[in-house]
């Protein structure tokens, strides 16, 4: 038989969830073909940033933010104090501080990456993911859940915060699937304003 997510949260072979999206309703984009979306929608957008630093700063523990471009891992990294942030063009020695970092870190750690660098085997135990990337495919999906479920010592639950662009038809279908994907796996998804 095959073991759903659910199943494992139930044994507690994986960290339990809970996923927040909230919803992004500037900068309005509703002309704008998808990549030109994602880069004023997101990578550019200084509201996303404003509410993702925002969001980052009053996390407690470990705290993994997921970019998609490096202007926006770039702008974060400005406006959350003492985030570790991690790029492709970082050496191996860089990325793997980073990594233990966000597996032992005792107190409140902040660390910005493009999605790239975290999508597959990595082993890290955080407390919070916020997912500024965007997507929809599902098994990217599943990979960025896949990043905070496991367990830790300190850790019993996983934080996840998503965003719901109402700002261009594209970005809003993508976050759409991305709230049915983790629906699917058995993952409780509320979606409200903004309330910080």
């Amino acid at each position: 038989g095959i073991l759903s997510t659910k199943t494992l949260q139930k044994r507690g072979i994986l960290a339990k969830s809970n996923c927040t999206f909230y919803n992004i309703r500037e900068p309005d984009l509703q002309y704008e073909l998808y990549q030109d979306a994602v880069t004023k929608g997101m990578a550019e957008s200084t509201y996303l940033h404003d509410v993702v630093s925002r969001l980052a700063k009053k996390q407690t523990g470990r705290t993994l933010v997921l970019v998609e471009r490096i202007a926006h891992g770039d702008a974060l990294a400005e406006m959350i104090p003492g985030a570790l942030w991690v790029r492709g063009e970082d050496n191996l020695e860089t990325r793997n501080w980073v990594k233990e970092q966000l597996k032992t870190a005792k107190g409140n750690v902040v660390a910005i990456a493009t999605k790239g660098i975290f999508n597959t085997g990595i082993n890290v135990f955080i407390h919070n993911l916020i997912n500024a990337s965007g997507g929809k495919a599902e098994h990217q999906v599943i990979q960025l859940m896949g990043r905070g479920l496991r367990t830790a010592e300190d850790k019993g639950e996983l934080q996840y915060y998503d965003f719901w662009f109402h700002i261009n038809e594209y970005l809003e279908s993508h976050s759409r699937k991305r709230v049915k994907i983790l629906k699917e796996q058995g993952h409780p998804v509320v979606v409200k304003d903004i309330d910080f």
